[in-house]
């Protein structure tokens, strides 16, 4: 029951925050799927995927707060979770990116633009040179996504760029574009 009750609130965080549901609102949902999942765990192995699915959705929750710091640890947590159990080359792309939001949010655009490479690189490996069919592809840091790190010296840049401000946009699979499993 609880896993469905950790699903739930999943798909509330996640979906509240794509329709501009109150952002305290989006990160206590966050926040609820996350503790489900981490008592769900448990000790087991069973339902690490879905832990790491937690923080990347609670580093989106403090995000929209405004808290940069807790996104990144989140999103260092849910990759350092995920190479534990999965030994296929994979990444968490959606922890990069997010990871990637945090760092513009803390001035570290070098860092940024590495986490973002990190996300093309494996994207052009996995699905060729020219990917840009991804709606992941599109939540890169818009200064970020052509490897040209923009430092902005306007305290704005966060503000303006973040997830929170642009999720439409972000969150739209670019017409004609061909659909692929994320």
């Amino acid at each position: 029951m609880n896993d469905m009750m950790a699903d739930t609130a999943f798909i509330f965080a996640r979906y509240g925050e794509e329709t501009n549901m109150d952002r305290k609102t989006v990160y206590d949902y966050s926040l609820q799927c996350h503790y489900l999942w981490k008592d769900l765990v448990n000790g087991t192995t069973e339902y690490l995927e879905d832990l790491t699915m937690s923080h990347t959705s609670l580093a989106q929750g403090y995000l929209l707060r405004d808290k940069p710091d807790k996104a990144v640890e989140h999103c260092q947590e849910s990759i350092r979770i995920r190479a534990e159990f999965r030994n296929d080359g994979s990444i968490c792309e959606l922890a990069h990116i997010l990871q990637a939001w945090g760092m513009c949010g803390l001035g570290n655009y070098d860092q940024a633009a590495l986490l973002c490479e990190a996300v093309i690189q494996y994207r052009a490996e996995r699905f060729g040179p020219e990917d840009r069919s991804s709606i992941k592809y599109a939540q890169l840091p818009p200064s970020l996504t052509a490897s040209q790190v923009v430092k902005e010296t306007d305290s704005h840049f966060y503000h303006q760029t973040r997830p929170s401000s642009t999720m439409s946009r972000c969150h739209t699979r670019k017409a004609g574009a061909p659909r692929r499993s994320i």
